[in-house]
Protein backbone atom coordinates (compact mmCIF):
# COMPACT_ATOMS: atom_id res chain seq x y z
CA UNK A 1 0.00 0.00 0.00
CA UNK A 2 1.07 3.72 -0.44
CA UNK A 3 1.18 6.02 2.08
CA UNK A 4 -1.53 8.11 0.93
CA UNK A 5 -3.71 5.09 1.36
CA UNK A 6 -2.16 3.93 4.53
CA UNK A 7 -3.30 7.51 5.82
CA UNK A 8 -6.15 7.25 4.64
CA UNK A 9 -7.12 3.92 6.25
CA UNK A 10 -5.70 5.32 9.34
CA UNK A 11 -8.05 8.00 9.31
CA UNK A 12 -11.14 5.79 8.59
CA UNK A 13 -10.21 3.46 11.61
CA UNK A 14 -10.24 6.51 14.08
CA UNK A 15 -6.85 6.89 14.88
CA UNK A 16 -6.95 9.98 16.74
CA UNK A 17 -3.12 11.08 15.46
CA UNK A 18 -1.82 10.00 12.31
CA UNK A 19 1.67 9.88 12.65
CA UNK A 20 4.05 11.05 9.79
CA UNK A 21 5.70 7.60 7.94
CA UNK A 22 4.41 4.57 6.84
CA UNK A 23 5.78 2.64 9.37
CA UNK A 24 4.59 4.33 12.65
CA UNK A 25 1.29 4.63 10.78
CA UNK A 26 1.04 1.09 10.78
CA UNK A 27 2.28 0.13 13.92
CA UNK A 28 -0.20 2.64 15.51
CA UNK A 29 -2.74 0.57 13.74
CA UNK A 30 -1.50 -2.80 14.52
CA UNK A 31 -1.49 -1.56 18.13
CA UNK A 32 -4.76 -0.11 18.00
CA UNK A 33 -6.04 -3.58 16.65
CA UNK A 34 -4.83 -5.06 20.00
CA UNK A 35 -1.69 -6.67 17.79
CA UNK A 36 1.90 -6.28 18.58
CA UNK A 37 3.54 -2.97 16.75
CA UNK A 38 6.02 -5.14 14.58
CA UNK A 39 5.58 -3.76 11.35
CA UNK A 40 9.07 -3.50 9.50
CA UNK A 41 10.79 -4.35 12.60
CA UNK A 42 12.61 -7.39 10.92
CA UNK A 43 10.68 -9.92 12.89
CA UNK A 44 7.74 -10.75 10.37
CA UNK A 45 8.50 -14.59 10.05
CA UNK A 46 8.71 -14.63 13.98
CA UNK A 47 5.79 -12.03 15.01
CA UNK A 48 2.96 -14.97 14.92
CA UNK A 49 0.03 -13.24 13.86
CA UNK A 50 -0.76 -14.47 10.05
CA UNK A 51 -3.65 -12.57 10.16
CA UNK A 52 -2.48 -9.50 10.18
CA UNK A 53 -3.33 -7.45 7.13
CA UNK A 54 0.26 -6.12 7.30
CA UNK A 55 1.87 -9.57 6.80
CA UNK A 56 2.82 -9.72 3.23
CA UNK A 57 3.71 -5.70 3.08
CA UNK A 58 5.93 -6.05 6.14
CA UNK A 59 8.08 -8.85 4.69
CA UNK A 60 8.65 -6.87 1.78
CA UNK A 61 9.80 -4.37 3.89
CA UNK A 62 12.11 -6.48 5.80
CA UNK A 63 13.68 -8.17 2.83
CA UNK A 64 14.44 -4.43 1.75
CA UNK A 65 16.38 -3.95 4.95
Amino acid sequence: MKINEVRALAKKRGLPKVPKTKKLIIQAMQEAEGNNPCYNTGYSSECGQDECLWLPDCQTADSKE
